[in-house]
């Protein structure tokens, strides 16, 4: 994808459906979303959704039907339904021009999209069901005197349960929990150091730790999840924004990227310290984001009785 009608194509996001089948990614120059057939790399009909703003986040449901899209700039977030590739639902964030969609989490039920209105210091609940606002959560620590009127909140991350919703707020130098049950506020969560500024957060796929990346300190905060209290805070390399995070599928490490160190720190999840058998590994300059990648193995199912067999079920990862 090169360019559309002379404006260069500018990949923003990308999320993949539950099954491996298909890419999405965002062209935020010109409005578009691209699907991408992975296992050919065929890049399917664009479609086109509101105004972009970087990042243009999108995320896909769990159960693969739908796939989400923060319009920045157009206030809106856009619904595609996956079976058809074409937009179904447009969703208004904020009132008038005031809402700034920038980060989107979706619950391992698919019942809820929750989106991080930068404009309005507050976090929006869509149900996917009728795809509205069911309700809208003020977290006053995501204030940012930066935004007008509005606020950073820039990060979401859903407990693999789907219990909680964690918010970071960069220039507030705090997280909250967000019950999903009640969409409430439960706790807000101080970071140590000075002035700290959360800019990246990693859930371990077992649910036990949050951890958070305070770019400002140079640290990562390790939140045990059932207390919202920090553990222990290891210092990672020279940071930059943005910088992501990743924990394995077994949840024993976390790999940080270091943007201004160009360098990439793991973390034993055991002992919260920097691994010394993985020790900070030089990467390319400047790097941005890290992945690890789930298992290969999954589970496909089928019933049989008989001569009677049914249809192979979903993929389940092993």
């Amino acid at each position: 994808i090169q360019e559309v009608g002379g404006v260069k194509s500018r990949p923003d996001a990308v999320a993949i459906t539950p099954n491996g089948l298909t890419a999405y990614v965002v062209d935020g120059a010109n409005k578009l979303v691209y699907p991408i057939t992975l296992s050919s790399s065929k890049v399917g009909t664009a479609i086109a959704v509101g105004a972009q703003g970087d990042p243009g986040a999108i995320a896909v449901t769990p159960n693969g039907e739908k796939v989400y899209v923060a319009n920045y700039s157009a206030h809106t977030v856009s619904v595609i339904t996956v079976s058809s590739n074409t937009v179904t639902a447009t969703v208004t964030i904020g009132s008038g021009e005031t809402g700034k969609p920038i980060a989107l989490a979706v619950t391992p039920s698919s019942a809820d999209v929750y989106v991080a209105d930068q404009g309005n210091a507050q976090i929006d609940d869509i149900a996917t069901s009728t795809n509205t606002v069911a309700h809208t959560i003020a977290v006053p620590s995501m204030v940012d005197a930066n935004v007008a009127a509005g606020g950073d909140p820039n990060i979401l991350a859903v407990t693999p349960e789907g219990s909680k919703l964690y918010v970071a707020s960069y220039t507030g130098g705090t997280v909250a929990d967000i019950a999903t049950s009640t969409d409430t506020v439960t706790k807000t969560i101080a970071l140590p150091g000075t002035s700290p500024n959360p800019n990246a957060l990693a859930l371990m796929p077992n649910g036990c730790q949050l951890y958070v990346h305070d770019h400002a300190n140079n640290q990562v905060d390790a939140i045990t999840v059932s207390s919202d209290e920090v553990a222990a805070s290891p210092a990672v390399g020279t940071s930059g924004d943005p910088t992501g995070m990743s924990v394995t599928p077994d949840s024993s490490h976390v790999y940080v990227a270091n943007h201004n160190a160009s360098s990439v720190s793991v973390i034993a999840t055991a002992t919260h310290t920097v691994s010394a058998t993985l020790a900070e590994a030089t990467v390319g300059k400047e790097p941005y984001a890290v992945l690890a990648t789930p298992s290969q193995y999954f589970y496909v199912l089928q019933a049989g009785h008989g001569g009677w067999q049914s249809a192979l079920g979903a993929a389940v990862p092993y």
